[in-house]
């Protein structure tokens, strides 16, 4: 197996409108109490596929209680500019700031969890780099394509 090694990069803010449920990583590992898995179904359910295919997607995680094992915030949506009407749905602000950039190996939720293991994997251990608990994102840029971005200090 490959390590995934994280790219430093520098994000501007940028709002993402959705739909969001609050959990935590606890609740997530038990399938009679997953909410992620309902929110994607539901944010796919709502969305036409030309909006899927134009825009690339986001699931934000934010409203950290703590740190990865608290309550936290996920929001799944796309980038719509705040002048947008949309008031049935929830909107919430990437922070701007530094991220660690972790490449998925593709876009299906095996994938994405095994991303998210090398991350815990990663601050778990001797990293020169700690995380913000202000923002993270995972970015489904195309079909096939998709990474997760964390904030750090």
């Amino acid at each position: 197996m490959t390590a995934i090694i994280p790219q430093l990069t520098q994000i501007q803010a940028l709002t993402v409108t959705g739909i969001s449920v609050r959990t935590k990583n606890e609740e997530e590992l038990n399938p009679q109490k997953a909410q992620l898995p309902h929110l994607w179904e539901q944010f796919y359910g709502s969305t036409t596929n030309e909006t899927q295919q134009n825009n690339p997607i986001y699931g934000v995680y934010h409203h950290y209680e703590s740190d990865s094992s608290g309550h936290y915030t996920v929001t799944a949506g796309i980038e719509i500019p705040n002048e947008s009407k949309a008031t049935h749905l929830d909107r919430v602000i990437i922070k701007a700031g530094d991220y660690l950039v972790f490449e998925a190996a593709g876009t299906n939720p095996s994938e994405i969890i095994k991303a998210w293991q090398t991350i815990w994997n990663y601050f778990n251990e001797t990293s020169t780099y700690q995380r913000s608990y202000l923002t993270d994102f995972e970015l489904y840029k195309t079909p096939i394509e998709s990474a997760v971005y964390i904030g750090i200090k």
